[in-house]
């Protein structure tokens, strides 16, 4: 998937070639021109959870959109703040999560009774203990 500088994207695809554009779209190439796909701009982040320090536990963001911070609350307890809150708290949360001296993948899970339309918890382990990783991804689709 190619990103492109503009949105929609001007520059020549091939039919079936899909593009993630500035605007934050993804866009299909119909064979003739860019079709801006359903759905919307959705946050992601992928962070270092292991260590967060600082003023208010912060951790450290590698790249993101849409997410203004996110913080450590806890052993693999984490909390992400969204640049936009969304129209409600109904939206799903995706995740994964690595250590790269394991070489190892997981998942988190979304603490949905905690969930609001400004910001998510997420929760990380491994089998029954809550851990800190070092690779997190989370991402956020629904109505903003």
């Amino acid at each position: 998937m190619a990103t492109h500088a503009s949105a929609p994207p001007t520059e020549a695809g091939a039919q079936g070639e899909i593009a993630y554009a500035s605007d934050g779209y993804l866009y299909a190439n119909n064979g003739s021109t860019w079709v801006k796909q359903g759905g919307g701009s959705w946050p992601w982040v992928n962070f270092n959870g292991s260590p967060c320090s600082g003023a208010g536990n912060t951790c450290t963001i590698r790249s993101s959109y849409k997410v203004n911070k996110v913080v450590r609350l806890g052993s693999g307890h984490y909390q992400i703040y969204w640049d936009t809150n969304f129209s409600d708290a109904n939206y799903a949360i995706f995740t994964t999560v690595g250590n790269s001296a394991w070489g190892e993948t997981y998942a988190c899970i979304n603490k949905y009774d905690v969930q609001s339309v400004s910001s998510a918890e997420i929760l990380c382990g491994y089998m029954i203990y809550l851990n800190d990783w070092s690779y997190i991804s989370v991402m956020a689709m629904g109505n903003q």
